[in-house]
């Protein structure tokens, strides 16, 4: 092939051997050589995907990147509006020449909030951004307090003012303030 290319610049170009037809040869040789490796020369691509194990305050974040044969980095971005605010931790998606599914953990997040985030890729030859794409939070659920109450055992014999007594029972309830339990006068 190459051959082929010297020949038609110097039928084209005039004399064999002139710098402008040494010039296109290479070119042409060169372009022969790399036409299967073009994508060494491309910045890679990110693909925002979902999210799981979504929780009230964490959720794991998927994408896909192509770092087209150059070594890749990638992050997410991530807030609660599309300027996001946030970032994971920069972390190695590698040199391959085929797309690879990465995750991310996030934690630290409010409860009932809906988050926007995106991929981003980067390498020597750029960097690309994953569309935008929303997840929202559970939002915790509450359980209702019972009321504490403490109840004397149906045998209380009321005691004589000044008498020694012991006071027995059972307190009971969720309530998350301190119980004061009120004795009858």
């Amino acid at each position: 092939m190459e051959t082929r290319y010297i020949a038609d610049a110097q039928r084209t170009w005039g004399r064999p051997g002139s710098v402008f037809a040494l010039v296109l040869a290479l070119v042409a040789a060169l372009s022969l050589a790399l036409a299967g490796s073009a994508s060494a020369f491309m910045p890679p691509t990110a693909t925002t995907s979902s999210a799981s194990n979504v929780s009230y305050s964490s959720a794991v974040l998927y994408g896909y990147v192509n770092a087209k044969g150059s070594a890749t980095n990638y992050y997410f971005e991530y807030g609660t509006t599309s300027a996001y605010g946030a970032q994971s931790p920069l972390s190695p998606a590698g040199s391959a020449t085929s797309t690879v599914k990465i995750s991310q953990a996030i934690a630290g997040l409010q409860a009932a909030t809906k988050y926007h985030y995106r991929l981003v890729a980067m390498n020597g030859r750029g960097t690309r951004e994953g569309r935008d794409r929303t997840y929202s939070l559970k939002t915790k659920t509450k359980t209702k307090a019972k009321k504490s109450k403490f109840e004397l055992p149906k045998t209380f014999q009321p005691t004589p003012l000044g008498g020694v007594f012991i006071l027995s029972g059972t307190l009971t309830g969720t309530d998350e303030s301190a119980p004061t339990v009120p004795l009858p006068s």
